[in-house]
């Protein structure tokens, strides 16, 4: 992974179209807000949701429950709307150097998975709160990742990504 995309939860930005607080702007029609982690969640080190993901690899067909897709790859390539899932038999809290904040996003990607909901330029980007606002100073610093735009999560193993069924 090498980006990660930053979502307003209160107010608007140029990059993003809050409607009732809900970003509502991706390839797939996907809610951004119910897939987004928030600093809260980390805070806690429970994320207890699936993620949202985007990736340069989407197809030019959507899957259930995206409503329509931005991609344009044919051939090997995964619909805007499928799950993907970080092997659960892998013990991730043995990797040697994982960090609290890589160890909660492989859970949560163990546990419950991730939504394909937008195209990219990069492999995967994983959508996370705009820390600018959090509304009490937190930053994603503070759990160990400068979130600012750019970071691989060295620790998670993310050849041990999965497709999980879709309809064709």
């Amino acid at each position: 992974m090498s980006w990660g995309d930053i979502t307003p939860i209160f107010g608007t930005d140029v990059n993003h179209n809050i409607l009732g607080g809900i970003s509502t702007i991706n390839g797939s029609g996907i809610s951004d807000l119910a897939l987004t982690v928030t600093l809260a969640q980390m805070a806690s080190g429970n994320i207890g949701h699936a993620l949202g993901v985007a990736t340069e690899f989407t197809c030019d067909y959507s899957v259930p429950p995206a409503t329509h897709n931005d991609g344009t790859a044919t051939g090997l390539c995964i619909p805007e709307g499928a799950r993907i899932q970080l092997d659960p038999s892998i013990d991730l809290a043995t990797i040697p150097g994982i960090t609290p904040f890589e160890l909660a996003v492989g859970t949560a990607l163990q546990q419950y998975g991730a939504f394909v909901k937008d195209t990219s330029g990069d492999p995967m980007a994983i959508s996370f709160q705009d820390a600018d606002d959090s509304g009490n100073g937190a930053t994603w610093a503070q759990y160990g990742d400068p979130v600012d735009d750019y970071w691989t999560m060295p620790h998670i193993p993310w050849g041990a990504l999965r497709v999980l069924a879709f309809p064709s």
